[in-house]
């Protein structure tokens, strides 16, 4: 329900699909992770000819209901099962998946489209969404980033209180724990991804872009691959920094065979009018997320 009622998600889906009709008419199209199978429905509604909505989980008895009472199963075909080992009748000329995690790759599922392509893709198929791009802003005083800092700080004191009463009252020293236990807390409080959703006015300074996929191109591998990415931000703001802010954009532009006519670009960038359910991710300078090794510098002008 949340995503479904996320207007800036399925509004952008709903508009790069029927708004494109000549990409979907007369089309085989594969929607990965169907879900509900509000993108298939899309699809089926811009003219598509036939659509394989897969599905790996139980929710695919539900979307088989949704998709008759909307007078469709004679288009859409729901397969449960997970895409690497399902079996498609043919190849497909258009892929639709909403993928994306938070910060882009957290907990995404871009693998499995990029397997769906090397596996059903027809040559010169179209990707919906066909790129992304993922962006880091310098954020400046922040009280979500500061409570989740202090609160650590509160832990590692709190622990060497700990320690000291049971030397003076019982003679026995935990310090051998210390370690173990400030990785936990540093765990649970720095290194746990968390969302918002900030205003423009929250950053101390422009976006930089970090990470560009062509999902037409990149494969598997390359996307597993740890590198290191360099990113520059410009401070334009006086005042602290208390790390920076991620996001990410989507952008549906078919493919050169197969090209939009009305490009479409989901943002989740801060805004003061339009949330989405990913908002931005913030992290402290104390963390990098695990999806990303990144060396970056902040210039001041």
């Amino acid at each position: 329900m949340d995503m479904l009622e996320d207007a800036h998600r399925t509004g952008s889906y709903f508009d790069a699909i029927t708004h494109n009709p000549a990409s979907f008419r007369d089309k085989v199209v594969l929607d990965v992770g169907a879900g509900t199978c509000i993108l298939s429905i899309f699809a089926a509604k811009a003219g598509a000819k036939q659509v394989y909505a897969v599905e790996a989980t139980d929710m695919a008895l539900r979307s088989r209901k949704i998709v008759e009472a909307q007078g469709l199963s004679h288009i859409i075909k729901v397969v449960q099962g997970t895409i690497e080992t399902v079996a498609l009748p043919c190849m497909v000329d258009v892929i639709i998946s909403e993928w994306m995690g938070y910060f882009l790759l957290r907990e995404s599922m871009l693998d499995s489209v990029l397997n769906a392509r090397d596996r059903f893709l027809k040559p010169g198929g179209a990707l919906f969404p066909s790129h992304a791009t993922l962006f880091l802003a310098p954020v400046g005083p922040y009280k979500a980033c500061r409570e989740k800092q202090q609160t650590f700080d509160s832990e590692r004191t709190h622990f060497e209180d700990f320690n000291g009463s049971m030397l003076q009252w019982y003679g026995t020293d935990f310090s051998c724990m210390r370690d173990e236990f400030l990785a936990e807390q540093r765990m649970y409080y720095l290194q746990t991804g968390m969302f918002v959703n900030l205003s423009p006015k929250q950053l101390a300074g422009s976006a930089s872009p970090v990470l560009e996929i062509d999902l037409r191109k990149i494969t598997i591998e390359e996307l597993q691959a740890a590198k290191p990415l360099t990113c520059t931000m410009r401070v334009t703001k006086d005042g602290p920094l208390d790390g920076f802010v991620g996001y990410f954009d989507v952008a549906f532009r078919g493919s050169p065979e197969n090209p939009v006519k009305e490009e479409v670009v989901l943002t989740t960038a801060p805004t003061t009018s339009t949330h989405t359910h990913w908002g931005q991710q913030p992290e402290a300078y104390t963390h990098v997320p695990a999806c990303l090794h990144i060396d970056w510098r902040i210039e001041e002008v």
